[in-house]
């Protein structure tokens, strides 16, 4: 979701397009923001700075999506394991 990396497949959604005013979005933004993301599937969200990713993770888990963080280099190491 997040870095410059990208998964096969991946929907690149911007930190700052959650946050106004240094804050998350209220939930009817947020769920525009995640409208291209299907809700019924697993979420992956992935970044070198994980400070960042927690962030978009914990957006997602406030608007009831399933979904793990991991590093880029966590991803490279389990992609296998993740893609099934």
């Amino acid at each position: 979701m997040f870095g410059v990396n990208k998964i096969p497949g991946a929907i690149f959604i911007d930190l700052d397009d959650l946050l106004e005013n240094g804050r998350l979005k209220d939930a009817g933004a947020l769920k525009m923001e995640f409208s291209r993301l299907n809700a019924t599937r697993p979420v992956v969200v992935y970044s070198n700075n994980l400070l960042n990713s927690s962030l978009g993770w914990y957006a997602l888990q406030l608007m009831g999506f399933d979904s793990s963080i991991y590093s880029w280099q966590d991803w490279q190491s389990n992609e296998a394991e993740i893609s099934d």
